[in-house]
């Protein structure tokens, strides 16, 4: 079910410009199309930049139903 899916950032990054995201497989109820649309929003801030509550990217993590940073500490993903 759709309860069961997640999704996250992959760690570490392939390169310092570059985040990578992945979304589990998932079907919406009563819906035959194999189509989807993804929004997100996105800030670009310098590649050299230390994470800070500002510019992060943080995955929730469902086993401990906490968020985690792919870089920096934990504290910039409340």
């Amino acid at each position: 079910g759709l309860s069961d899916a997640s999704s996250s950032f992959k760690e570490p990054r392939p390169r310092p410009e570059t985040l990578q995201f992945t979304v589990d497989m998932f079907h919406f109820a009563n819906d035959s199309r194999n189509m989807i649309y993804i929004t997100c929003h996105l800030k670009v801030t310098l590649a050299d930049r230390v994470p800070d509550q500002l510019n992060k990217a943080c995955s929730f993590i469902k086993s401990s139903r906490r968020w985690s940073p792919v870089e920096g500490t934990a504290d910039i993903c409340r």
